[in-house]
């Protein structure tokens, strides 16, 4: 499947009369493959009917009945996204020429460090005519110069909100790695993601008119009111505080340089104050925020040792100096008139401008009505009581105190369900991790960038993964303490890379901790002769650096040979030319090789970096998963394998290039126990993104997938196992495993009471739409006692595949399937819930195709909701106390995380809603445990043992069947239910313990409060 080159964008929230011309525009795009998202967010008008009345292929439409705010829509949208690049239109407005994505297309491959390209707007009236922008005093903001990102932020600074988003193409890679809108804002979500992309990337701004966007003021459907304006305030206050966070030396010198104290800015402590300094220069539009913010910042420095001293000495800056500042902003007067409503006048003048900051039309539709009072609004912001507008944060030690935990609460009740949730959880928490496990659960729910977005992962890096001086003393501590530390080989083929990002790597192999390592370079032939000098002079200053020039050009497998032949370590690290290591890599692999003496392989976690140094995508893999790396290569980056075996193997194969490494990692884990593969679960490698690299799009490869694809099937001929790979759609791969001649008879199982219409639906399906023919049905009745209900089950004497087997005990889940085990014929057993229904009918050749091979205990089944979203994708432990479903709720057709939602792969835990394991294993393990486990979580406990007696637990997405869940015994949702849950809960949480929250199958970093793969805010791992 071809992936589009865009995705373009639109939600529409009551713009029926203008959204089939926006609509029309994009549509007529020509010389580029786009894609076209609209989500309608709740149009009382004719929008939906309009939107859906247009046919076209590329359309996907997303109606919501409610408004939930576009920010949120726009997200889920960019999510769902397939392109490179993403396109914003809105709907009363349209595209200008039919080029329109085709020229932004060309421009940004010509510059690969933009991360966003923007054309200038015309302005039209209802009816599409001109309207002259000389008339309004705002209209320099379609106007502007290409600049660079230190005076991008300077305008953001002085001006508010001042990009035509609409005239827009972005790279998707830009928007997933900021977060995307923060759904948390209303008014001003989009002038904080501009303020957060001008950090981190490069705009351009091109002379041609892109857009017309639609100006008219007697239809303007979001004027300003008392709470909007109130609300927007607020919301600068929250943006304020983030504004200098993350910007660099370079840009605040660049941007800001006449506002500068110290204007080269010497040290990080000089750049701190100087950013705090900035929040105090009086700004025509945003002063108020930004200096009330300021006097929070500005104590805080005041009372660090590092800065205090500096503060006094060289800014003049001391405790009269903050009290003289201090006696400027009287809050208690500006709430008491604000309560008085005094500034109810204030809000409706002032309101023009706040206006234009969060929402860049509704400004000009403002200003085209009261031009005439432009002067007078102008005044009004430059009074006072317009710069002291809003709530104001206590300063003071205890007052900060108090300011965390009330942050903190609204998100913790919501999240724990009330105050006696609250507690509870508390108290939870601090017998598990201690006064300090509440703290960092306060601060986390304190901070409003990681409230509404699980997924920051910019802002995850900045709390968890940054090396701090300490942890560096510390690395370099364990260091000297390593008994026997190994020499590390870093191998590295090198063909005419960029020279910037050569560079780059030798010296992040060169800023290692870790000291006893060398590098082992072969270029294969480059033709700049530049690349050739450049490693000769690392080669001449550096004796750990070893360089061989290959004299033919062989491609990837032999020059990563010919680097191999270098190779003095009894381990050697792959490397690409043009990705980095984190500074601690090397030191974690040397960890895991003396804590491991044993180990042939060694794997870390990864993430992305595009060409502006920011960090996105991180992969945060599982422990050794046989069945997942089987699907795409899980290993990749960062993977160290012990020389001995490599050369073994005869290092790389030619012939596999752009699959080598999975070529490699295929046959040394033929070689391997999974003892022997070990997981470091850290991101140590950063996967460089450009054009041409695989990081930025799979497809710019196909010929490694193709070659991955040969390498599987090669694996499966050496290990003979009867099974094909292939190639899927989205770059990975599927395992299929072939049926024996004589197909093993499998028992299905299924205790159901009553339920006609679920038992007869599931048994008709399971007749008429299952392949694999060699089954028989056992349906355990526990005490039904509707007259339907047992006719249907007489009706079934005659079928020699069915037999009905009366239970008539207390219901107990565990007990009627192990009695069922007893009687069952077949050499396989499934266990079946009565609400499944068959989707796909080779659902059950899969499954036994997966339960016959060498080393499987249990298979589950990939099982939907009615609504057609994922009920059960494999199960993680620890998640919300014991299990949780992988990628719950996940639509249908979505990845989920890394695609895992598509792919086979080893879990610890299956539903038994559908499950499939050989009888002798089932009775190996002592079957399901009736006596504490006797509804709930008895499919768990019965995996874990599974698991624990050396089998291996595998969920395959290619067998789908429907899960109506709990249909015939209900929820826990009376006292003594819930009891017996609870007692349920105690017991697995006593019987496994730690091993719930360590599922080898997840990740440390990834959440266990939520069944989407999010991030842990904090990892369960530690720093060092």
């Amino acid at each position: 499947m071809k992936l589009p080159t865009v995705s373009v964008i639109m939600t529409t929230y009551n713009h029926a009369g203008f959204v089939k011309q926006a609509m029309e525009s994009v549509l007529a795009q020509k010389e580029v493959d786009f894609e076209f998202l609209i989500a309608d967010d709740g149009s009382t008008d004719r929008t939906r009917e309009i939107v859906s009345s247009i046919k076209d292929e590329r359309i996907q439409f997303f109606p919501n009945m409610n408004n939930r705010g576009a920010c949120v829509v726009i997200n889920e949208l960019i999510e769902r996204a397939l392109g490179e690049f993403i396109a914003l239109i809105n709907p009363d407005d349209y595209w200008i020429d039919q080029d329109k994505l085709a020229y932004q297309v060309q421009v940004m491959r010509e510059k690969p460090s933009v991360g966003a390209c923007f054309g200038r707007a015309r302005l039209v009236d209802k009816d599409g005519l001109d309207i002259d922008k000389e008339l309004l005093s705002l209209a320099s903001v379609f106007d502007q110069e290409n600049c660079s990102q230190g005076q991008w932020l300077r305008r953001l600074f002085d001006l508010g909100h001042c990009i035509c988003y609409p005239a827009t193409l972005i790279r998707k890679s830009c928007y997933m790695a900021l977060g995307g809108y923060n759904n948390r804002l209303r008014q001003l979500a989009d002038f904080d993601m501009w303020i957060r992309f001008a950090k981190h990337y490069e705009i351009f701004i091109s002379d041609r008119e892109l857009i017309s966007l639609r100006f008219i003021p007697s239809e303007n459907t979001s004027r300003q009111t008392r709470a909007s304006s109130i609300k927007t305030i607020n919301e600068y206050f929250l943006i304020a505080e983030s504004f200098f966070e993350n910007v660099k030396r370079e840009q605040l010198i660049e941007g800001f340089s006449d506002l500068l104290e110290i204007k080269d800015i010497p040290s990080e402590q000089h750049l701190d104050i100087e950013k705090v300094r900035l929040l105090f220069v009086e700004n025509q539009y945003l002063g108020a925020p930004y200096k009330i913010v300021g006097l929070l910042k500005m104590y805080e420095l005041l009372h660090s040792p590092i800065h205090q001293d500096l503060m006094i000495s060289q800014y003049g800056i001391d405790d009269t100096w903050f009290q003289q500042q201090m006696s400027e902003v009287d809050v208690w007067i500006q709430t008491k008139v604000e309560r008085d409503g005094s500034i109810a006048g204030l809000v409706q003048a002032g309101g023009d401008r706040e206006a234009y900051i969060g929402n860049l039309k509704r400004v000009l539709i403002e200003h085209e009505e009261q031009i005439g009072g432009h002067i007078q609004a102008t005044e009004i912001r430059g009074s006072t009581r317009w710069r002291l507008k809003s709530p104001i944060r206590f300063v003071g030690s205890q007052l900060l105190r108090i300011k965390i935990v009330l942050k903190a609460s609204p998100y913790a009740l919501s999240m724990c369900g009330g105050y006696r949730g609250l507690v509870k959880h508390a108290w939870r928490t601090y017998k598990s991790e201690g006064i300090n496990g509440i703290k960092r659960r306060i601060l986390f729910s304190a901070s409003p960038s990681t409230q509404p977005n699980h997924n920051d992962y910019s802002e995850w890096v900045r709390r968890y993964d940054l090396l701090t001086d300490q942890d560096r003393k510390k690395i370099k501590t364990q260091i000297r303490r390593l008994h026997n530390p190994p020499l590390i080989s870093v191998v590295m083929p090198v063909y005419n890379p960029p020279l910037n990002m050569l560079e780059d790597a030798i010296r992040s192999v060169q800023g290692q901790l870790y000291p006893n390592w060398e590098l082992c370079i072969a270029d294969d032939t480059s033709t700049d002769e530049e690349v050739h000098k450049l490693l000769q002079r690392y080669m001449d200053s550096d004796s750990r650096i070893k360089v061989v020039f290959r004299e033919k050009n062989g491609h990837i497998s032999a020059a990563s040979n010919s680097a191999l032949d270098l190779v003095n370590g009894e381990y050697v690290a792959l490397l690409d030319n043009d990705d980095l290591l984190r500074e601690h890599a090397l030191f974690w692999v040397a960890d895991a090789i003396v804590t491991n003496p044993d180990a042939g392989l060694i794997y870390s976690d990864e993430d992305k970096i595009d060409q502006a140094g920011l960090r996105y995508d991180p992969y945060f893999k599982p422990d050794w998963n046989p069945d997942l790396f089987l699907s795409h290569n899980m290993i990749c980056h960062l993977g160290a394998y012990r020389t001995e075996l490599v050369k073994k193997l005869g290092g790389f194969r030619e012939g596999y290039e752009g699959a080598q490494d999975y070529d490699l990692a295929l046959r040394c884990s033929e070689q391997l126990t999974p003892a022997q593969i070990v997981h470091v679960p850290r991101v140590l490698y950063h996967w460089r993104s450009h054009p041409g690299s695989t990081a930025q799009a799979g497809s710019e490869k196909n010929y490694a997938l193709l070659a991955g694809e040969r390498a599987l099937n090669d694996h499966f001929a050496r290990t003979q196992v009867s099974a094909q790979a292939k190639l899927l759609d989205f770059g990975m791969y599927r395992a299929q495993y072939a049926i024996p001649k004589s197909a093993p008879l499998v028992s299905l199982i299924i205790p159901t009471r009553n339920g006609l219409s679920l038992i007869k639906q599931c048994i008709e399906s399971l007749f008429a739409k299952t392949t694999y023919k060699n089954f028989e049905v056992l349906i355990v009745d526990n005490n039904s006692d509707d007259p339907e209900t047992l006719d249907y089950f007489a009706s079934l004497a005659d079928n020699e595949k069915i037999r009905v087997l009366r239970d008539e005990r207390p219901f107990n889940y565990s007990a009627l399937n192990n009695a069922a085990v007893q009687q069952a014929r077949g050499e396989y057993l499934g266990l079946i819930n009565n609400d499944i229904e068959v989707i796909s009918p080779e659902w059950l050749d899969e499954m036994i195709g997966l339960a016959i091979q060498f080393g499987v205990g249990a298979v589950g089944a990939r099982l939907w909701y009615p609504n057609d979203t994922l009920q059960h994708g494999g199960c993680i432990t620890g998640v919300g106390g014991v299990a949780g479903h992988s990628h719950k709720h996940l639509p249908r057709g979505q990845f989920g995380y890394f695609a895992r939602a598509q792919l086979i792969q080893t879990v610890s835990v299956v539903t038994a809603a559908c499950l499939v394991i050989k009888k002798s294993i089932y009775e190996e393990v002592r079957g399901l445990d009736e006596t504490n486990l006797k509804v709930a979580f008895n499919d768990v406990d019965f995996c874990l043992r599974v698991r624990e007696a050396g089998y291996r637990n595998v969920w395959t997405p290619y067998a789908e069947l429907y899960h109506h869940e709990s249909a015939t015994r209900g929820y826990e949702d009376t006292p003594e239910k819930k009891l017996r849950f609870k007692d349920e809960v105690l017991y697995m949480q006593k019987r496994w313990g730690h091993l719930l929250k360590d599922d080898p199958a997840y990740n440390p970093n990834l959440t266990l409060e939520h069944e989407d793969f999010s991030y842990a805010w904090p990892p369960r791992i530690n720093r060092v």
